[in-house]
């Protein structure tokens, strides 16, 4: 992996450092090949370049683990987390080999939850441009409270949500959930999983949410923007663009 995509694969924390910031990541003993070939296809959807671009050339740390719990806030756990470690990028990700869908391959929750904390690592180059995050802004509703910029453990932020519509006017959905409204990086986030499965199963998420579609699509042209790479991909046959409508 590190090779063909700059990505090295590892298996516990002391491999790394036994000191990753606040979380305790217990050593992972599943389906070490299952998991890197679940990665891997992942990471074939997108242009072999993508990685390197993204982290200035330095790569990816990626670390397998069986369960993810906050010290902070015990007895707390996660899917995952992004994070910079050591002056790289860090994707720490619990690799259940389950499945949200009988019969389904394994590990397709693992990446689902990858495909949303791969998007915290392309942001890193987002983050930093200022325009691109006023374009971002200019999607939202005008005159709303959009984000609270923390992880409340109960957020309750859930109008213009997908979820406070039901039933409702799908024309006012801006964001999926409440955890959407926290962070505009989270927000692109959990739009990106949603995607991925769209992609994965063969349905358009958010075909009758035209807001969110509009996010969608202004999130991958500048995705396009900060990335030459994706220039291989004729436009609407990325991963993230296939279930758009």
């Amino acid at each position: 992996l590190h090779e063909d995509y700059l990505v090295d694969v590892f298996f516990e924390a002391a491999d790394i450092d036994d000191n990753l910031p606040s979380y305790v990541c217990r050593p992972f003993t599943g389906d070490a090949l299952g998991a890197l070939e679940s990665l891997k296809e992942f990471l074939d959807l997108s242009p072999r370049e993508l990685v390197s671009e993204a982290s200035g050339g330095k790569g990816l740390w990626v670390m397998f683990t069986d369960n993810i719990e906050d010290s902070d806030r015990p007895p707390y756990s996660l899917a995952g987390f992004s994070s910079k470690f050591a002056d790289h990028s860090l994707i720490v990700i619990q690799a259940d080999s389950g499945s949200d869908y009988e019969g389904d391959i394994p590990f397709t929750q693992m990446i689902e939850n990858f495909s949303h904390e791969f998007i915290h690592f392309l942001d890193d180059s987002y983050e930093r441009d200022s325009d691109l995050n006023d374009e971002w802004a200019e999607l939202s509703p005008e005159g709303s409270y959009f984000y609270s910029y923390n992880y409340p453990e109960d957020a309750d932020e859930m109008q213009y949500t997908m979820y406070y519509t039901y039933g409702g006017d799908d024309h006012d959905a801006y964001f999926i959930d409440e955890y959407s409204r926290t962070y505009p990086t989270e927000d692109r986030a959990q739009n990106a999983e949603q995607l991925y499965k769209g992609y994965l199963y063969d349905y358009e998420p958010f075909a009758d949410y035209p807001h969110l579609e509009e996010k969608c699509k202004k999130m991958t042209e500048i995705y396009r923007e900060l990335f030459p790479c994706l220039e291989e991909i004729p436009e609407g046959e990325w991963y993230l663009e296939k279930s758009v409508g």
